[in-house]
């Protein structure tokens, strides 16, 4: 579960970043209070995050079965069979699953601390489960 949790604290870096670089570079360009909301630098900022989010959240898991965080850490996505999980498992996964947990304000995210094999929300509603990377899958 640590590493599982490390590999989402990478992903949410890696979504933010834009937001918080821009803001500053607004900021450095002079904007300030509600300039600095409604500059385009920040505008361009939330526009690259959600593109960032779109492709490592649901593009980059529908191909390859991970996100950076997940590829970073060594972890993938598995089937409970070991097998790769299909589009259709991994687009329910990564769009229902992940919007009931952000529903539940990240309780579903607690379900993996009392599940044996540290499933959360999204893995029960899909049949997936989290895997160290190495092991291989069958197609």
């Amino acid at each position: 579960l640590v590493v599982r949790a490390g590999a989402a604290i990478i992903d949410y870096i890696l979504v933010v970043s834009p937001i918080a670089g821009f803001l500053l570079l607004a900021r450095a360009m002079g904007n300030d209070g509600a300039g600095l909301i409604s500059s385009e630098l920040n505008s361009i900022g939330w526009l690259l995050a959600i593109l960032i989010a779109v492709t490592n959240l649901i593009l980059l898991p529908l191909i390859t079965g991970r996100t950076v965080g997940k590829f970073l850490t060594g972890l993938r996505v598995a089937t409970l069979y070991g097998t790769e999980p299909g589009v259709r498992r991994m687009l329910l996964r990564q769009t229902l699953g992940y919007l009931l947990i952000i529903f539940s304000a990240g309780l579903g995210l607690l379900i993996a601390l009392f599940n044996s094999k540290g499933r959360a929300l999204q893995d029960l509603i899909a049949g997936t489960v989290v895997v160290y990377g190495e092991r291989r899958t069958k197609r």
